[in-house]
């Protein structure tokens, strides 16, 4: 769904190199999504697989399903690494626009063979076509705008290992 491997079940607990995070701390980003980040600027990555022992006491204070933890998670990490939705909301918008034109077309069959509902059929067809078209605007903007967003945060194209010569 994003444009870069997160590892599966990997923790936030990260060892990182002083040159990960002299990088990491270059980005600008008012609500970074660290895992993304990490796994974006491309050093190489080791995982180290362990098992993970019960709590000896207590319980958790973290409330892993509140709506602020996942309303957290899902604009930090869907919205700064993906724009599958909006290329969803776009194809959603194309294939309602083609199903409302392939239905009106059988509509104008149905009128020339005398099976007619008078005005349900043109408000149908209506509704569905606009209804689809404004889908595929409001997706070919949401991706114009997500890629404004991506410039603004002003994330490297490349980043340099090392320099000779300089």
């Amino acid at each position: 769904m994003s444009d870069i491997n997160l590892l599966t079940e990997a923790g936030d607990f990260k060892l990182l190199s002083r040159r990960a995070v002299n990088e990491l701390i270059k980005f600008k980003e008012k609500n970074p999504f660290l895992r993304g980040m990490v796994t974006w600027i491309g050093f190489n990555q080791v995982s180290i697989h362990y098992q993970r022992e019960a709590r000896y006491a207590g319980a958790t204070k973290f409330p892993i399903f509140s709506r602020k933890v996942i309303r957290n998670f899902f604009n930090s990490a869907l919205i700064s690494f993906s724009d599958l939705p909006l290329q969803a909301i776009s194809w959603l918008g194309l294939i309602v626009s083609i199903c409302a034109f392939v239905y009106s077309a059988y509509v104008i069959l149905e009128k020339v063979r005398g099976h007619n509902i008078p005005g349900w059929t043109a408000i149908m067809v209506t509704m569905l076509f606009l209804g689809g078209v404004e889908l595929l605007a409001i997706g070919v903007l949401g991706l114009y705008i997500n890629s404004i967003f991506v410039e603004s945060k002003q994330r490297p194209n490349y980043i340099i290992k090392d320099k000779f010569g300089f």
